[in-house]
């Protein structure tokens, strides 16, 4: 039977709490489905599930107190889905006014719902366009992943790109990459 424990909150700051090592301890919660940020006490492992409502939409960083007198800071992560960093390659196509364009790329994060990738020397494609990338995973499988993909974020100046999967569910590749993900 888990341990019942009680968390107490205070807000910090609208901003992300700088780590420093004389700081308490710093983690990481993430808001799921259900609209609860489960937050683990890193001591006893007690988790309280706390209302996203009872945050507030520009709180990044909450200090709480345990009752087994923890105090640590967590990261209030508003992603939907775990974003995991890679140095995987990958390979982009565009269709250009031109033709086809193939361009390799460096995947830098990947999520179930999106990734982000650098691109060098290749023309970079503009917000909302429509690209299809492909990759394999570094996982003892080397799955391959194609993805049909919507541009929603450009850096030009670095040549980095954030794209939303369009194809979201796509049988075993999502399966895979969920497994990737999780290692």
């Amino acid at each position: 039977m888990p341990s019942v424990c009680f968390l107490t909150l205070a807000w910090i700051s609208d901003k992300l709490v700088p780590r420093r090592h004389d700081m308490v301890t710093a983690t990481k919660s993430f808001i799921n489905r259900a609209g609860f940020i489960p937050i683990q006490c890193p001591s006893c492992n007690c988790v309280k599930k706390v209302p996203c409502e009872r945050i507030g939409q520009n709180k990044r960083s909450i200090k709480v107190k345990c009752t087994c007198g923890e105090v640590f800071i967590t990261e209030i992560e508003l992603r939907r889905n775990y974003r995991k960093q890679t140095k995987l390659v990958g390979e982009l196509k565009q269709i250009l006014p031109t033709g086809k364009h193939v361009s390799t790329c460096k995947i830098k994060n990947l999520s179930l719902q999106g990734t982000g990738f650098q691109l060098f020397n290749a023309p970079i494609p503009s917000l909302d366009d429509t690209v299809l990338i492909s990759f394999h995973l570094d996982n003892k499988k080397y799955s391959y992943i194609e993805k049909k993909a919507k541009v929603t974020y450009v850096q030009k100046e670095t040549g980095f790109v954030g794209v939303e999967f369009i194809d979201y569910f796509n049988g075993t590749q999502d399966k895979d990459m969920y497994y990737f993900l999780k290692a």
